[in-house]
């Protein structure tokens, strides 16, 4: 805020400052509390004192946001880009806040207008990949994770996300060659392992995917690793096993999705007769 009221030729007084520092602190205050009303009204202060700076605006939608007030939010950003129009934070604010609304056609619009101001702007090249993903338009989402990738190569969760890209994509080769190399940097992250299984399991290394996927369960055991994990044993014939983390899918899946829990429960009554029908005709033998 300073280095724009020095480039505008117009030098703040030290005690407006001060004031204004003491209004953000109690902002936050109440912001740490939940109590987002409170820190809006105070943020509503400060933006009728600066009314050309985006981060006066920014912060009233931010706290809109919070509260859920999300209609609110999006008429601050708008108001703000009407004084400042080729402001690069209010129009990503606008594009992440319609995201969150759902509004992916929005969203976009919102970061290719970002994109336009500035080709290199990392959160747009990143959130465009994603909300194109979304889409189902997967070509288009790589080209903007590889422009990402240009500006922050290092970035974990970049690359997390250009290696699913890949693997729904039907690229698996890739996606296990960048899945590896995090495996590398990253020895105990569970979700890598997670999803390295899951895309050896598409391409048909059950081996490599069971290893994988029991890596990850050792790490940090999820209701998704189970049911992969049961998915791979059952397609390698170890039955038995399969039923075992099936079992516990089922009995770890508080907040899982209804209608697949009852689809598992289903298979797993199935796998279970199959199974008997087995020991019982080696028995016969």
């Amino acid at each position: 805020d300073l280095a724009e009221d020095i480039s505008s030729g117009q030098l703040p007084d030290p005690k407006d400052r001060i004031d204004e520092l003491k209004m953000i602190h109690q902002a936050e205050m109440y912001e740490f509390q939940a109590n987002y009303q409170q820190a809006a009204k105070i943020f509503e202060k400060i933006l009728s004192i600066r009314p050309t700076t985006p981060s006066s605006y920014v912060n009233l939608a931010l706290m809109y946001a919070k509260a859920k007030k999300f209609d609110e939010a999006i008429k601050v950003l708008e108001k703000g880009l009407q004084k400042i129009p080729d402001s690069e934070i209010l129009l990503s604010r606008l594009g992440h806040t319609y995201l969150v609304l759902g509004r992916s056609k929005q969203a976009l619009e919102s970061m290719q207008a970002v994109l336009k101001i500035n080709p290199r702007y990392f959160d747009a090249l990143l959130a465009s990949a994603w909300i194109l993903g979304i889409m189902g338009k997967k070509e288009e989402a790589l080209s903007y994770y590889k422009k990402a990738l240009e500006i922050e190569p290092e970035n974990k969760f970049l690359r997390m996300n250009y290696a699913i890209n890949l693997a729904t994509s039907g690229m698996f080769d890739e996606a296990i060659d960048f899945y590896n190399n995090l495996k590398i940097e990253y020895p105990d992250d569970y979700q890598i392992y997670q999803n390295l299984g899951i895309t050896y399991g598409n391409l048909g290394d059950l081996d490599k995917s069971v290893e994988n996927l029991e890596r990850a369960i050792s790490i940090h055991p999820t209701p998704f690793s189970y049911l992969n994990l049961a998915v791979a044993l059952r397609k390698k014939g170890e039955l038995r096993e399969a039923i075992h983390y099936l079992k516990l899918y089922l009995e770890n899946a508080q907040g899982e999705d209804e209608a697949r829990v009852r689809e598992v429960r289903k298979e797993f009554i199935t796998w279970e007769k199959m199974l008997k029908n087995r020991i019982g005709n080696m028995m016969m033998y």
